[in-house]
């Protein structure tokens, strides 16, 4: 089984060599690597050209086009059966590979395969903020196709990607600058099942740049966008119609989806609520039963773990009826 190694970097001068150096030192050797520089203006063109490996493509872009993109093109320059992705600045335990292989082989009815993930950092990122980052990355197998709008099934560097199955979704979307991977995992999952080796095989990086606000709310803003994107094209499809919502959450969330969400999507909203709801809950219910409304969308409010299990006591369904993102 040949695999396609695929790292896009701008301006990595840092850590590319280290993240490099863990993937030329796998364990498993029927690979190639392909690394594309996005137009980087420090030394990491020359880092990478100093590198001598035959199983080493080096792609050299002319200009910075985007994280999505470079892997795209990394993707499309591959002959492997299976795409791995890795990120710049991190690095691979050394039997990665070889661990997903196995797995991969075991399990040939898989498109995807990720793996459980460790998290360092600089000084400056406290332990308490690489926990929780483990924590919300490391969710197990069996609720990662349930959990698919409200939680990302895995860090983006673990995945194994069937090659045929990444074209067919279309590969990234370059219109995401932040969580166009977390939109290629919704596009395949409806594609065939995804699975997760419950092993730490990975260890990502934490900057504290991308814990700034800025960073939180444009994240947040683009998540949204592409679940509600991707449910209205599958679990919400309407025909031609749009489909009409009802949205659950807080005050900023209900703003954040009001103003930077529903406009870009297809989707028409007909209603906010972000107080009083312990007494609308019946109404909701009504709502979606009687074809007033297609479904309820819960934001990450402090009432939606007493909604969730109220709904479905009414007869609503998880990712039909109502979705939590």
């Amino acid at each position: 089984m040949k695999l396609s190694v695929v790292m896009a970097v701008y301006n990595g001068e840092r850590y590319v060599e280290e993240a490099i150096g863990s993937i030329l030192a796998q364990t498993y050797t029927n690979f190639e690597l392909i690394v594309v520089d996005d137009g980087s203006v420090d030394r990491t063109r020359d880092i990478i050209r100093s590198i001598s490996d035959p199983r080493l493509k080096k792609v050299l872009l002319p200009y910075n086009c985007g994280a999505a993109m470079s892997l795209n093109i990394g993707v499309w320059q591959s002959t492997g059966d299976w795409i791995a992705i890795h990120d710049a600045d991190d690095r691979s335990m050394p039997d990665r590979f070889q661990v997903q292989a196995e797995y991969v082989r075991a399990r040939p009815e898989l498109i995807v395969a990720g793996a459980q993930i460790s998290c360092f950092g600089d000084a400056d990122v406290s332990p308490a903020l690489l926990r929780e980052r483990e924590q919300a990355l490391n969710q197990g197998e069996s609720t990662l196709h349930r959990d698919r709008y409200s939680v990302c099934p895995f860090c983006h560097g673990t995945a194994w990607i069937s090659r045929a199955k990444f074209i067919q979704a279309g590969g990234y979307d370059p219109g995401y600058k932040i969580a166009y991977d977390y939109d290629l995992w919704l596009k395949l999952f409806r594609l065939g099942p995804i699975g997760k080796v419950d092993r730490v095989l990975y260890e990502y990086r934490i900057h504290a740049s991308s814990l700034s606000n800025h960073n939180k709310r444009n994240a947040f803003t683009e998540r949204l966008r592409c679940c509600v994107r991707r449910m209205c094209e599958s679990d919400l499809a309407r025909g031609s119609g749009m489909p009409r919502v009802l949205v659950i959450g807080g005050e900023y969330q209900c703003r954040i989806m009001k103003t930077e969400v529903a406009p870009y999507c297809p989707i028409h909203v007909q209603a906010y609520h972000d107080s009083g709801l312990a007494g609308k809950m019946q109404s909701f219910v009504h709502a979606v039963k009687s074809g007033e409304a297609d479904a309820i969308l819960q934001m990450n409010h402090p009432s939606r773990a007493m909604m969730t299990p109220y709904f479905q006591f009414q007869g609503l369904v998880q990712n039909k009826h109502f979705f939590n993102l």
